[in-house]
């Protein structure tokens, strides 16, 4: 071989060296960065989700040695998707239960762990934005399980809807806080726009919210949580909900309701970006106007409809390490970095800035004016859908958008059995049955699809037939425990 091939060889042998190298070391580094898979209620498509993953991860390497991978599902799919991944053994390392009754659920079938170790070099400072009281709804049997979500401390029964009709009408919608005044402006939209769907269900349900603490399970409530009284009651026997029923059934005569909105599964943006809707019920806090507005292209206000009371409610979604989790140490620094780093906050809130979001002044965002992105590739989460702890900048679709939900002038206040989680486990069989007969009955009462006196006393027979009362009997048991031990 000559001295020109030779030094030929030699130079493609190093360099083939050195790729294999590379790839070696590549390999090494992949394998050094075990991945923490991230479940929330969420409906981004997979390309936004990989993207999203992806920055995230650049920050999760370097501060918890690891990627992360985001998936999510909708609403309505949530529980039985999640249901599927339990029982083959893939639940992801890190998920939201959502509502309370669901996070009993997942403990009692041994889907989550108990992260009292886990979580010690974390819970101090991840206590100044998890008030003591929301800490409690974690723990069941004095062992705690997951991290209460901490983007909204109190909710209340309100209603969102369509300004520019209201404006246009000339209707004085600052002013409503009853039902009754509430019930006026719909009509007035009702005869102007006789084929519009004045009020719209959201995932599955009319009303999601009125004044009774459900502890936990709505079978068995504090029927008006802003008194201090502790009385576990049937909150379908009340005279506030046979009230309510008999409103609503009127108002269905009146053509108030979207047809078979009993039925009605999507989300009530959904709906109300169509431009063939008025309005929905809602749980309403500060956060509500902006998760709305981001996804509906109208002027949107809102109103209070019932006091503002903190329970365990509000808090609707504690995020807990699964029993399939590999890396459950990895799992907790994950979870601590999305309570507490701004930019991991968000990413997981708006997306990454320039594609998804831009700034928009001191304390705001707005929709990034970027056409390579078409909307199904943008990173379209909730604010609530994620654990944000931190203080980041709020949605602006319009200047002054909180200037548009009216809030009643009062503090919000404490349910006596705030940090209540109701151990469902001696009475498993009854609340099931409870279950499947307030699905039956309560959505088609609320939108007044039956006649209350009759559907009522049926419910209620169903209820009791189903054994309520023996619910009601252990949830009083376990509240006065509660009670005695914390207030």
């Amino acid at each position: 071989m000559g001295k020109k091939a030779g030094v030929m060889a030699a130079v493609v042998l190093l360099s083939l060296t050195g790729l294999a190298a590379c790839r070696g070391q590549k390999g090494k580094e992949a394998r050094e960065y075990p991945t923490i898979t991230v479940c929330s209620v969420h409906t981004a498509s997979a390309e936004a989700n990989q993207r999203i993953s992806e920055e995230i991860s650049r920050i999760t390497r370097e501060k918890a040695g690891c990627n992360v991978k985001i998936i999510g599902y909708k609403m309505n799919d949530y529980e039985d998707e999640l249901s599927v991944l339990y029982h083959s053994g893939q639940l992801p390392d890190v998920f939201a239960a959502f509502e309370l009754d669901s996070y009993e659920r997942w403990i009692s079938m041994g889907a989550v762990i108990g992260i009292e170790n886990l979580l010690k070099p974390y819970k101090d400072n991840l206590s100044s934005y998890i008030r003591d009281k929301e800490w409690l709804i974690a723990y069941l049997n004095d062992e705690i399980y997951g991290i209460p979500s901490c983007t909204s401390d109190s909710k209340c029964m309100g209603f969102v809807f369509r300004r520019d009709i209201a404006e246009a009408l000339g209707i004085d919608w600052r002013s409503i806080k009853t039902m009754d005044q509430l019930h006026e402006m719909l009509l007035s939209v009702k005869e102007h726009y006789p084929d519009m769907n004045i009020i719209v269900p959201h995932g599955g349900r009319i009303i999601p919210r009125m004044i009774q603490d459900r502890l936990g399970n709505n079978i068995g409530v504090l029927v008006d949580k802003g008194k201090d009284s502790s009385v576990v009651e049937n909150f379908y026997k009340s005279e506030y909900f046979y009230n309510l029923c008999l409103h609503m059934r009127e108002w269905n005569q009146q053509g108030l309701f979207m047809e078979k909105a009993y039925m009605g599964k999507e989300d009530r943006q959904s709906y109300l970006a169509q431009g063939d809707s008025f309005g929905s019920f809602l749980n309403l806090s500060e956060i509500s106007i902006f998760n709305i507005a981001r996804y509906v292209q109208y002027p949107m206000a809102a109103v209070q409809l019932a006091p503002r009371i903190a329970d365990s409610d509000s808090c609707n979604m504690i995020w807990c390490i699964s029993r399939d989790s590999k890396n459950p140490e990895l799992a907790m620094k994950v979870l601590n970095l999305m309570y507490t780093d701004v930019e991991i906050s968000r990413l997981l809130a708006y997306g990454q800035e320039g594609i998804d979001y831009e700034f928009a002044g001191a304390g705001y965002v707005k929709p990034a004016d970027n056409p390579d992105y078409s909307p199904a590739e943008q990173w379209t989460s909730k604010v609530w859908s994620w654990p944000v702890g931190v203080e980041i900048e709020q949605w602006q679709e319009e200047d002054g958008l909180l200037d548009h939900v009216v809030f009643w002038d009062e503090p919000v206040k404490d349910s006596p059995a705030l940090g209540f989680l109701f151990d469902v486990s001696a009475v498993r069989v009854e609340v099931d049955a409870c279950q499947y007969i307030i699905d039956k009955y309560e959505n088609t009462l609320l939108c007044g699809e039956l006649w209350p006196k009759n559907g009522i006393e049926s419910f209620n027979q169903e209820l009791e037939s189903a054994g309520i009362d023996r619910v009601i009997a252990e949830k009083q048991r376990q509240l006065d425990v509660f009670m005695e031990k914390y207030r």
